[in-house]
């Protein structure tokens, strides 16, 4: 097990999370694989780290998973064991596949949409990441409270920053920290921006936030009035970018930017390094980047994103947008961020998603699910988008909703948005 893994659970068991080893079996031709499929961090944490300690790679899943999804994943994986709250996951037999030289942990990304992708790290991917955030944020010592399930990336993180900076983790419920929230002084939290205006909603001053060291705030695009607020009450955000791939943000604004009306994402961090194409896809070089989607490995260099960016001179980072989003109706590409934010304009629609479904004629159609904004006219926002927007980016159909579906790590989950549609 290389150094990074071997303090990585000596950390963990300071920290009182004990590894828990695997049974003993034996796995022909490669290393054994544990799935493990826990809700609470601690748990996902201590079966992962006695894994590692016994030379297992292992394989995370949302333990909400369920029917064909849950399935095909245990399929997929071939574990030879199994750390679940329930008894729904299964073993299998697994392929005779060596992925890396060391020990992996493969983190599941894409879920809401289809089958999940297996993201591959390893002990020096997560490390590098880990102190590069350390280092480009504040520095010293991380002491981090850890909001979200310990089998997507940025719940995972701030646990291994804490651990890499020699610091300490605390680990909350988010249903629960979020009626009563509180935050120590100078702890580090990672929040999506639902998350954030949730908490405005129930504490509107911000008190109960200025305390963080930093409030990390990514997973999507924040609206522009959630940011306002933040300024307006002195929180100490630090918007930033980066996905499980890249094992968390790759680029930050830090919080004093930030209160000083920086409206960006910041710079690269650590040895990261950021650059645009001809058509402004964003590619990034990092130490910290993935070895692969399980099972195959990806080619060495640069990773090309499915984002659009644009990069100032100095290095600073704008995000225009998903590629892989574009909604392409009758030949024109049709940006969900660019619907989305006009409509927010409006000042009529309280939260807002937007994706395309099929359409027989122009081959697909921008679709909004749209949460009105108290006593908004749904007839006058519609009117504004046929006024307000070029033809193949006004909404065909209109979906009201009391909340935007959203998965566990806050992103919008299209597929339950659009319902039968696709």
């Amino acid at each position: 097990m290389p150094d990074e893994a071997t303090y990585w659970c000596d950390w963990l068991a300071a920290q009182g999370v004990r590894p828990v080893r695997p049974p003993c079996v034996t796995a022909t031709g490669r290393r054994p694989r544990l799935l493990v499929a826990r809700r609470a961090p601690r748990e996902t944490l201590a079966a992962w780290a006695g894994a590692w300690q016994a030379g297992w790679d292992v394989f995370l899943a949302d333990p909400a998973w369920g029917g064909t999804t849950r399935e095909d994943f245990c399929q997929r994986v071939g574990a030879d064991a199994v750390s679940a709250d329930d008894h729904g996951w299964t073993t299998a037999a697994g392929r005779h596949l060596t992925f890396a030289e060391d020990p992996i942990v493969a983190i599941p990304t894409g879920g809401s949409s289809g089958s999940p992708k297996l993201a591959a790290h390893t002990a020096a991917t997560l490390s590098e990441s880990a102190r590069a955030g350390v280092e480009h944020l504040l520095g010293g010592r991380h002491r981090t409270l850890s909001l979200l399930p310990a089998h997507h990336v940025s719940g995972l993180m701030p646990t291994w920053r804490a651990a890499a900076s020699g610091g300490k983790a605390v680990w909350a419920d988010w249903k629960t920290w979020r009626e009563q929230p509180s935050v120590d002084q100078g702890f580090v939290l990672s929040l999506v921006p639902t998350q954030l205006a949730q908490l405005r909603e129930r504490d509107p001053s911000g008190d109960s936030l200025r305390k963080a060291g930093a409030i990390l705030l990514g997973g999507a695009a924040a609206p522009a009035e959630l940011l306002a607020w933040a300024r307006k009450t002195r929180l100490p955000l630090a918007p930033c970018y980066g996905m499980t791939e890249t094992a968390a943000f790759v680029a930050a604004c830090l919080p004093e930017e930030f209160l000083d009306g920086r409206d960006d994402l910041g710079t690269a961090v650590g040895n990261a390094s950021l650059a645009t194409d001809v058509e402004g896809r964003l590619h990034i070089e990092s130490p910290a980047l993935f070895l692969g989607y399980w099972p195959e490995t990806r080619e060495t260099g640069a990773w090309a994103t499915a984002d659009s960016a644009r990069l100032s001179p100095d290095g600073r980072l704008t995000l225009l947008g998903r590629l892989d989003n574009l909604i392409i109706c009758g030949g024109e590409k049709a940006s969900p961020a660019r619907i989305e934010a006009f409509l927010r304009g409006t000042g009529l629609v309280a939260d807002v998603a937007v994706a395309g479904e099929p359409d027989p004629v122009w081959g697909a159609r921008v679709a909004a699910g749209v949460v009105l904004a108290e006593g908004a006219d749904p007839q006058r926002l519609a009117q504004l988008a046929e006024a307000g927007l070029p033809p193949w980016e006004r909404p065909r159909r209109w979906i009201w909703l009391r909340e935007i579906p959203r998965t566990a790590a806050g992103k919008t989950d299209r597929n339950a948005m659009l319902g039968d549609s696709r």
